[in-house]
């Protein structure tokens, strides 16, 4: 016959073995977004047609490469199709065709 004192360690088991699973998926979240932050504070080389030039990967959006390159290579002007292009190519995400 299970005494009382036999069901309550028991439970209080179980709860122990509950709290350290969440607990550990918490310190796995935690890690994981610490990961993706560090993550875009490293450097990004983009390599076009007009020239090379490194951009942090938080910065690494289509605006932003476009507006890098209208600077840095035609003055502040438009970018042409074809280097707008390649931009294109190099920032959007890859797509699965159904």
């Amino acid at each position: 016959m299970v005494s009382f004192w036999d069901t309550i360690v028991n439970w209080f088991d179980s709860y122990v073995v509950f709290i350290s699973a969440v607990r550990a998926m918490a310190n796995i979240a935690i890690f994981y977004v610490f990961y993706t932050d560090v993550r875009k504070l490293f450097w990004r080389k983009v390599e076009l047609s007009c020239g090379t030039f490194k951009i942090r990967q938080k910065h690494f959006t289509v605006q932003n490469v476009t507006n890098v390159v209208s600077l840095r290579y035609y003055g502040g002007g438009l970018v042409p199709d074809d280097v707008r292009k390649e931009i294109l190519k190099a920032t959007c995400p890859k797509v699965k065709e159904e």
